[in-house]
């Protein structure tokens, strides 16, 4: 999967442009969003997805570096804004 970051804007307001690759947010990305929105625990969600901590953690740095955020909230908001927590056209995954 390739994801290409536009450098950020001016001004306080600006914040970087992400545009996903071919493939958008895998499927598990998209399931990760989903329980970190709803508010589930780490330790749920990692159960939940069938991963260990850690690589929930990995998984959830790389979204946050990807969206240019600092914090989960604000990789929520992006999420939202982007368009990352709706399901995929027919035909993608």
């Amino acid at each position: 999967m390739s994801w290409s970051v536009e450098p950020p804007g001016t001004g306080p307001e600006a914040e970087p442009v992400v545009t996903p690759g071919a493939d958008g947010p895998t499927d598990l990305d998209r399931r990760i969003l989903a329980l970190l929105l709803a508010g589930v625990t780490d330790a749920t969600a990692a159960v939940q997805l069938g991963l260990s901590p850690r690589t929930l953690h990995r998984r959830l740095r790389r979204l946050m570096d990807i969206a240019g955020v600092r914090t989960r909230m604000q990789l929520g908001g992006h999420a939202v804004r982007h368009g990352w927590t709706e399901q995929p056209a027919p035909g993608r995954t």
